[in-house]
């Protein structure tokens, strides 16, 4: 018994044209990220056995289903999905959150080294120092943190004002008077509780030890 799931990836469309009227069908798959496209000629079995990869049914329920198909065909047609990064096997992203599901699909679709699921792993063990909590750092560090990066420093030696509303994206006028450090660390954990932060309220002169 085959127990495999697979699942068309998000960033792949696929069209079907059927070809003189036969049993024969071109398939057109167009991957949105980078644009690439590649057609293939094959029978109907094979458009219906890819359309029933929806990543709840295993291999085994599909076959049965259609009753038609050989395991060595299914194994061969499998390897030629996963290669061209069409499909992806859905067990591989059950410790993975939703809310990093399409950006896993992009780091496949890009980082083709590797699975999308061990660079988002990679990501998400960077530790990153930001040295002044200002407008552009800021932005920075938060876009970082909806990412998954997990470990952030933050090192300002200033404390949120007024004249910050304009530019900074966790300006809380509830907080003016706080260290920059001190409020973009709350904003931050607003948007990932689980994020460590370690925070540095100094200026930065020659003999500081961080």
């Amino acid at each position: 018994m085959d127990s495999r799931k697979y699942k068309i990836k998000e960033t792949v469309d696929i069209f079907i044209s059927n070809e003189d009227n036969t049993d024969n069908v071109k398939l057109t798959f167009h991957v949105m990220t980078t644009r690439d496209r590649l057609e293939i000629k094959t029978n109907k079995n094979v458009a219906r056995f890819i359309a029933s990869l929806d990543g709840i049914k295993t291999i085994n329920d599909i076959v049965t289903e259609m009753g038609s198909l050989r395991s060595k065909d299914v194994d061969k047609l499998i390897a030629f999905l996963l290669n061209q990064h069409f499909i992806y096997d859905v067990n591989n992203i059950c410790d993975i959150e939703p809310r990093f599901s399409r950006q896993i699909t992009f780091w496949d679709d890009f980082v083709l080294e590797r699975p999308g699921v061990d660079t988002q792993h990679i990501l998400e063990s960077k530790k990153v120092v930001l040295f002044g909590c200002g407008a552009v750092g800021a932005k920075i560090i938060e876009i970082l943190v909806r990412a998954g990066v997990k470990n952030i420093v933050l090192v300002d030696y200033k404390s949120l004002s007024k004249s910050n509303a304009a530019r900074h994206c966790y300006y809380n006028y509830k907080k003016i008077g706080k260290p920059k450090v001190d409020v973009l660390s709350e904003f931050l954990s607003w948007i990932d509780s689980r994020v460590i932060i370690t925070k540095h309220f100094e200026k930065l002169i020659p003999p500081t030890y961080l």
